[in-house]
Parts: structure tokens; C-alpha cells; sequence
């Protein structure tokens, strides 16, 4: 693919011109079977490939037909170049998906996939984006590999062999840090984050992990970028954003309590997180910094419902859905960087709770607590928050957790809730880690978000 002399979207951004792309869609019939986790590995191979799997929409594709690239954060897309990229490939079929990291400075880019499946309540879809001087392809022919995996199944896990990380003192010590910024005025919240490293005997089997996510947390969004060198995947409870037309929402989770499992103690524990004021003004600052964030780009201020209890395998949050009307044609990317980072991964005031974060976490997060979702040319998307996930390189996963410390947190509650939340994905990535490698500390009645 070539750059025509003075294309529109020359510049510092070295994308290919999307004249010289053709997309081409084809409907599928209703009762088509394709595995959306195998498609995006590759059928047996390891990507590139991209997945995004809710309970109202799949979306996976494999191979990169563009590469977009965003320079240092997505700040870079908020000029709409993106979508007028994708609006002007032939055929309308475009997509981008993308994990942008989670601090704003990082470098990111979006893939366009060349072959494109989707799912929704009413059609099934696959989309091609190849050389538009190419012979045309049968779009459907990539997905007889996909269909195939899914009747082979996967096979056994590896063991992990050996958890590693910061010691919970380093934790600990740095949720006492915190509260005395806080009591000093600085912040009023920020969101800790810890980071493990798990070790495997042989190498993970991405595909497998998805598969095991989708299981453990079916309503959650699975999602995954796999490159040939490593992957990051996850099952995210919380919508960023969502723009289609213009209607814009978000789902913003704040407020946290561990689940055992054992439905007396979940019932009174999910009964303490409703009536906690604790949690319910920590999870009403998160909403209301939504509501600001997206007040100036709607044409009314924008609605929240009344809280929700969202229950997940370990933890529950409150959860509100807020809503409105775009004023402009401001397009998923554009919303993305107007709203993130929220309160509910960084902090409050977002400014003096990052500086913390660089003291307090030595290695930086890369897509973790980021955003990651897709945009087609109309400027639609959806975007997830990219937490209880893990980054895969062979035999090795990094996973995060983080917890929302705000006054009168106490560190080995906090401690004690990363514990849970990093127990999906370990539980995802393999068979069981060895029991000392995860401290299992008492489930806390009570805790901060994130």
C-alpha cells in the first residue's frame, strides 16, 4: 500500500491512504457457528488479532490490514483524522480497535483488521479490508479455520510454577502514603495499583485464556489484542463509553465488596455496600465526574439512573449508567479522551493523584486501567475500562489489581481487595497458582473501588 502525493492525511501520522483499501461485507447466515477467541488467534497461531465480547456484541478480527498510529497518547485522535480515515475506505466496512494505555504520555496506535467477524442480537457479519488492486477474496473463507478450532477445543493448562511481585509491604506502605496526602489536602482519592508476575511451565494458550474469561465472567466484556510476541486480554465489568449516533452512555463502577460465594454472607455483604455512605459518596464522585466530563458535549445535561449492584465472580460494585444526546459529532475516540482517566482508575483531583501514582508505582501500567474498544467511520464505538486482565508474553502473565484509597481506607483491606480482584484472571491464565504465591487474606466487608 502507498501514500498518494498530498493525501489529506499526510503528515506526522504515517497511516496508509484508504484509497488504496477496499472493504467488502458480507451477511452470514443466522445459524453460523464461528469461535470469536479462535478467529482472533489465528485458528492455531498466535495473531495479530483483536476480540471484543459482550452479551449484546462480538467483534473479532485477525491480520492488520492499517496501522494507525496516535503518537504520544490519544489526545492525538480528538481532531476526528481517525474516523475520517475509516469513513474513507471504500466499501464503509473499516473498523479500528485499539488499547490505549492508561497514562496519557504513553504511544499507542490502532489496528484495522483485515478480516472482521461480528455478532449482534439481530445478524451475524464478516467484513474484509485488502489492496484495493487485489483480486477480490471470499469474505467468509477465513472463518472455516476459526469453526475448526472450536470443534478441537484446547488442551490441558499449565501449572504456574511461581507468583512474583512488589512484597505487600510496598503496598501497604503506599496506601499510608496516600492517606497522608490525603489528610494533608492534596487528594481526596487515588487508585493504587499492584502488579505480580506469574510464571508457567509452558507456554499459555491465549485462545484458551479467552475462552476461560468468557466462563469465569459472562458478564463482563472479554477483550484481547494479540500480537505474534505477547497479548493483552481481559474481561472488563465497566463501559468507558459507548457512542452510536448521538446517543453517548457510560457505566461507571465505584464502590467494592468481596463475594464468597456462600449466599448469606454475599446478601449481607452486598447489603453493607448499598447502605455503606462511604461507598456511595466515593462512587458518586466517580459518576459525577462523568456527568462534567460529558455535560459541555451533550445538548442537555446528561441523565444518571439510581445505582445498581453489578456482581461479578469475587467482587461487587455500584454501578450507575449515565446517558445523554451529542450536541456535535464528537466520535468515540474523542469521548475517550474526554473522560479518561476517570476517578475510578486514577484519582481525584486527576492532576496531583497521577504525580502520586508515578512516585508510588516504579513500572508503568501500559494498557492496564487504559481503555480499549473499537470505532468504525461513522465515528460509533465502544470503549471498556481495561482491568482484571493480564498482559501474556509465552510463559508469562503480568496482572494487575488496583483499590481506590480514600479517607479512612485501611492498607491491609486494601491489600486484601487487590487480592480478589487479581483472582479471575490468575484463575484465567492456568491451573491454580501455588496457595502462598496469593496471600488469601480475610474478604474484606468493606472497600474502596478500582
Amino acid at each position: 500500500m502507498t501514500r498518494s502525493a498530498g493525501a489529506v492525511f499526510a503528515g506526522p501520522r504515517d497511516w496508509a491512504d484508504p484509497g488504496d483499501l477496499r472493504s467488502t461485507t458480507v451477511e452470514l447466515a443466522p445459524d453460523a457457528d464461528v469461535d470469536p477467541f479462535a478467529l482472533a488467534g489465528g485458528a492455531g497461531g498466535l495473531g495479530p488479532g483483536v476480540v471484543m465480547a459482550s452479551r449484546q456484541l462480538v467483534l473479532a478480527g485477525h491480520g492488520v490490514a492499517a496501522r494507525l498510529d496516535l503518537g504520544r497518547g490519544i489526545a492525538g485522535a480528538v481532531d476526528g483524522a481517525v474516523r475520517r480515515w475509516l469513513a474513507a475506505v471504500p466499501g464503509g466496512g473499516a473498523v479500528a480497535f485499539g488499547a490505549l494505555p492508561f497514562s496519557p504520555g504513553e504511544a499507542t496506535a490502532l489496528v484495522v483488521p483485515t478480516l472482521l467477524y461480528g455478532r449482534s442480537a439481530t445478524r451475524q457479519w464478516v467484513t474484509v479490508v485488502a489492496a484495493a488492486t487485489a483480486a477480490p477474496d471470499d469474505p467468509t473463507a477465513g472463518l472455516a479455520a476459526a469453526t475448526r478450532r472450536r470443534e478441537a477445543g484446547a488442551g490441558p493448562a499449565p501449572r504456574c510454577t511461581d507468583v512474583s511481585g512488589s512484597p505487600d509491604a510496598v503496598f501497604t506502605g503506599g496506601v499510608s502514603h496516600i492517606l497522608d496526602a490525603i489528610a494533608a489536602g492534596r487528594v481526596t482519592k487515588v487508585v493504587l495499583a499492584r502488579q505480580l508476575v506469574a510464571d508457567y511451565d509452558a507456554p499459555l494458550d491465549v485462545v484458551a485464556v479467552l475462552r476461560r474469561l468468557r466462563d469465569l465472567e459472562p458478564a463482563a466484556t472479554v477483550y484481547g489484542l494479540i500480537e505474534p510476541d505477547g497479548a493483552f486480554v481481559g474481561a472488563s465489568p465497566e463501559l468507558l463509553v459507548a457512542r452510536h449516533g448521538s446517543s453517548v452512555e457510560s457505566c461507571p463502577l465505584a464502590g467494592t465488596v468481596g463475594l464468597t460465594g456462600e449466599a448469606g454472607n454475599d446478601d449481607d455483604a452486598l447489603s453493607r455496600l448499598v447502605s455503606s455512605p462511604k461507598e456511595t459518596d466515593e462512587h458518586g464522585q466517580v459518576v459525577d465526574a462523568i456527568v462534567d466530563a460529558l455535560g459541555p458535549l451533550c445538548i442537555d445535561r446528561p441523565t444518571r439512573s439510581a445505582p445498581t449492584v453489578a456482581r461479578l465472580r469475587s467482587v461487587a460494585h455500584l454501578a450507575t449508567r449515565v446517558g445523554g444526546t451529542l450536541a456535535g459529532t464528537t466520535d468515540a475516540l474523542a469521548l475517550v479522551s474526554a473522560l479518561h482517566p476517570t476517578p475510578a482508575v486514577a484519582g481525584t483531583p486527576t492532576a496531583p493523584a497521577m504525580d502520586l501514582l508515578r512516585e508510588l508505582e516504579p513500572v508503568g501500567r501500559g494498557p492496564y486501567a487504559g481503555a480499549f474498544g473499537w470505532m468504525d467511520g461513522r465515528g460509533d464505538g465502544e470503549f471498556v475500562v481495561a482491568i482484571r486482565g493480564a498482559a501474556i508474553h509465552g510463559g508469562r502473565a503480568v496482572v494487575h489489581a488496583g483499590a481506590g484509597i480514600v479517607a479512612g481506607s485501611d492498607p491491609d483491606q486494601e491489600l486484601a481487595e487487590t487480592t480478589l480482584k487479581l483472582e479471575v484472571a490468575l484463575a484465567a491464565l492456568s491451573a491454580p497458582a501455588p496457595a502462598s504465591a496469593v496471600d488469601a487474606r480475610a474478604v474484606p466487608t468493606e472497600a474502596a473501588p478500582a
